[in-house]
């Protein structure tokens, strides 16, 4: 009895792990694939800790690819840490891309910081355009509805009352 029991439970355990494989597989196999035919060999594991963190991993694995076949050996890591820090792994790659045609010696480090360096600048800018528009609340879609609420309920509220006088 205690031996079917334990027989059943081993079963239960070799099903989970199976399915769990398969959803990995279903989900990162395509992409996986992709990495390992192009030579940038990505592991699951990356995969994985990339969906976890909500990094793109397409986005990653496809400018690692391309990094790789221009010959630049960057890694997972490397690239979803400059997307955390609020990078643009893409443009990184395309400059890299660009300096090396160009003859510009250019690594990944020095490139992440020409991008940040730009993000920070460029909403700075931004910012100060946009904050004569933001002290202006009156095109506040919430505001907005709330005004046409209100001038709704005034109206229901004045018929009521002109109705039972």
């Amino acid at each position: 009895m205690i031996f079917i029991m334990i027989e059943q439970i081993i079963f239960v355990i070799i099903g989970i792990i199976f399915l769990f494989m398969m959803l990995v597989i279903q989900l990162y196999g395509a992409i996986w694939l992709r990495g390992f035919v192009s030579g940038a060999s990505v592991t699951f594991l990356e995969l994985i800790s990339l969906s976890l963190r909500k990094i793109p991993v397409r986005k990653i694995v496809d400018v690692r690819i391309k990094l790789f076949q221009t010959g630049f050996n960057v890694s997972v890591d490397e690239l979803s840490e400059h997307h955390l820090a609020g990078g643009d792994v893409t443009t990184v790659a395309a400059g890299m891309i660009t300096a090396k045609e160009k003859n510009i010696k250019l690594d990944f480090q020095k490139a992440c910081e020409l991008d940040l360096n730009e993000k920070k600048n460029s909403n700075a800018q931004s910012q100060e355009e946009n904050w004569g528009s933001e002290l202006n609340r009156k095109e506040s879609p919430v505001v907005v509805g709330l005004l046409i609420l209100g001038f709704v309920g005034f109206l229901i509220w004045w018929l009521i009352k002109f109705e039972n006088s």
